[in-house]
């Protein structure tokens, strides 16, 4: 795939889709046939002013809030307003937020998608997280054609130079990395501080102009009297997604701004030849603990609290069939009927619904935001055993690549297989198998605008009773 880049400005942010393209032989090899994507992996990079040669940027440069790489059929590309509305956050019809669709339907059941998604483990983690099916398994689109990929990276590097502390960098007020007890390494502004450089009107409810959405829902996991997120006056002391607009500069009015600094997000993505006999497709599934908002604030421990036990832990039930929900909200009343046939962020219930009902967990992904990150877990209240548990994977020295101190650089999925790969067996579950995901953070200091999201694959399996 070719390599988007991005150019930005300290403290920048970019959230709009960026040019991406399959190589012409892939194009013309599948048209008219599916693809079966297996895996992929993912770098950010940069040229280096002095060698000319290209190298990897460590995330204290560059920070990935999350990415997104959507996949099109020459049978239904992107439409332009689809293109321009492509989101991160969009769900089916009923859904507040732009997201893009495939045809009506669905068709039969088992119909070859038309539109896929790459996006698991796709937060800062990204780069140190492993992607794949397992064997028999894999993302399928037919007549692969068009890509888009939407990258919302904040550029903390430090305006000095690359690879540096950026603690010694410039920050807003509103970064909580300006705290007592924030000693990690880690730039503040990644969490989306609201600055002095903000309109905000408290008398309208806007920022810069546009209204902002209270998207906090009586009866979510987040209490909607008491969760900073939920109430404007509250928001804009702090900070969240709504104050990262696209291309907006998270700094303060009285901050100069500094030059510009390009990147590059590279992917390789790992296919087969279709066999229908032998590969399955690999459905999306994805619930999100924070929904409504897509998004939660952490407030400080009680002073006196020792670090160790300054932990918060958000969790909230569901059923396996919420997996298959895509990003709308369990109170959609349409939730269910949303297909991988008409939103990307989809699974489809009713082939699995088809098929008797149950189906196996293929690999499952955690994504939280760093800094603070301690865990997220997907457990199966019925049987009362965890299925998975993210645990990240933390750096330990400033400004290297993969390694950067103050972030965590992986969240290791739980990927089930067959015993030839040396893999665990799939956890199957029907769609009325109860569920319960919890997320914990540290919050010796506050953080703002945090995530805590499963994602992964699931597959079809037909059986008539529970394993």
């Amino acid at each position: 795939m070719v390599a988007p880049a991005l150019t930005l400005k300290y403290g920048q942010v970019n959230y709009h889709p960026l040019e991406a393209k399959f190589p012409d032989e892939i194009i013309q090899h599948f048209d008219g046939k599916p693809i079966a994507i297996t895996g992929f992996e993912t770098q950010v990079t940069r040229m280096d002013e002095d060698t000319g040669k290209e190298v990897a940027v460590p995330c204290s440069d560059l920070y990935n809030h999350h990415w997104n790489l959507f996949l099109a059929s020459s049978k239904r590309g992107y439409s332009v307003e689809e293109y321009a509305h492509l989101s991160s956050e969009g769900g089916c019809a009923p859904s507040p937020y732009g997201a893009p669709t495939a045809p009506a339907g669905p068709p039969s059941p088992g119909a070859i998608p038309v539109r896929q998604v790459l996006s698991e483990a796709n937060g800062n983690e990204h780069r140190g997280t492993f992607h794949g099916t397992p064997k028999g398994y894999a993302q399928l689109l037919d007549s692969p054609a068009t890509l888009a990929l939407l990258h919302m990276s904040i550029n903390t590097r430090n305006p000095n130079g690359h690879g540096l502390d950026p603690r010694g960098a410039p920050q807003p007020k509103n970064s909580v990395s300006l705290l007592q007890g924030a000693d990690d390494g880690f730039s503040g502004i990644l969490e989306c501080p609201c600055t002095t450089r903000r309109n905000i009107s408290l008398e309208d409810g806007t920022i810069d102009g546009k209204k902002w959405s209270n998207l906090c829902i009586p009866g979510g996991p987040l209490n909607v009297s008491n969760n900073t997120i939920c109430r404007f006056e509250e928001y804009v002391k702090r900070g969240g997604l709504q104050c990262c607009q696209d291309m907006t500069v998270l700094l303060d009015a009285d901050q100069p701004d500094y030059p510009e600094s390009t990147y590059f997000h590279k992917l390789r993505i790992y296919y087969e030849e279709y066999d229908p006999t032998e590969i399955s497709n690999a459905f999306r599934l994805h619930y999100v603990i924070e929904w409504g908002p897509n998004e939660y604030n952490i407030e400080r421990c009680p002073t006196g609290t020792p670090p160790e036990h300054c932990i918060n832990e958000l969790s909230t039930d569901l059923v396996a069939a919420d997996l298959f929900g895509g990003l709308s909200w369990p109170n959609d009343p349409s939730r269910l009927n949303c297909t991988y046939y008409e939103d990307v962020w989809c699974g489809q219930i009713a082939d699995v619904e088809e098929a008797g009902g149950f189906f196996e967990l293929l690999n499952m992904a955690f994504h939280q935001h760093s800094p603070a990150l301690i865990d997220g877990e997907l457990i199966n209240v019925e049987t009362n055993k965890t299925i998975c548990k993210g645990v990240p994977t933390k750096g330990t020295k400033v400004g290297e690549p993969l390694n950067e101190l103050g972030y965590g650089v992986g969240i290791p999925p739980c990927v089930w297989g067959s015993v030839e790969e040396g893999l665990p067996a799939a956890p199957v579950l029907h769609v009325s198998t109860p569920l319960r995901i919890v997320g914990r953070y540290n919050n010796t200091v506050p953080h703002y605008g945090v995530m805590s999201q499963w994602q992964g694959r699931g597959g079809l399996i037909k059986k008539s009773s529970k394993a």
